[in-house]
């Protein structure tokens, strides 16, 4: 896992930390869009570009990486991908109030629970969407799949 280390770490990575990133998303997953939306309402140190799974523009700029939908892909400008559970830190650590979290869950010790973690929210997204959702009081709902009264709980 290559989290960007601080400025003022010992070791360095032979790129610089990533100025933006790329989260590909699977806009079909209520769960999905959900962690969208928290994401994109999160104060950021770099901003996130969110591109759909299987849109021209994720095959065109990730070959076959763009079309996945089983997991979780972020990449940066320097062509660094992170897919999984890495991915998910990648998140944590572009924003400001988790980056903390984010080089704890990096850390070798802690990375089996984030794995883990990641793993079973991720194996189980469909379940947990259903869970969450509730019926739209309001046509307008933000993510509110077309044709469809259902929408996930922002």
């Amino acid at each position: 896992m290559n989290v960007p280390r601080d400025p003022h770490a010992r070791v360095q990575s032979p790129l610089p930390p990533p100025q933006r990133l790329t989260v590909l998303t699977d806009e079909e997953c209520a769960l999905c869009r959900q962690c969208r939306a928290w994401l994109s309402q999160q104060s950021l140190h770099v901003p996130i570009e969110f591109i759909g799974v299987g849109s021209e523009e994720a095959l065109r700029r990730y070959q076959s990486m763009g079309n996945r939908r089983d997991v979780l892909i972020v990449a940066d400008e320097h062509g660094r991908i992170w897919v999984g559970p890495d991915a998910f830190i990648m998140c944590l650590w572009a924003t400001t109030a988790y980056r903390g979290w984010s080089r704890w869950a990096a850390r070798p010790g802690w990375r089996v629970v984030a794995k883990t973690l990641f793993s079973t929210v991720s194996s189980n997204r469909h379940q947990i969407a259903d869970m969450m959702s509730g019926r739209c009081t309001d046509k307008n709902c933000p993510t509110r799949t077309p044709g469809s009264e259902l929408c996930t709980r922002t």
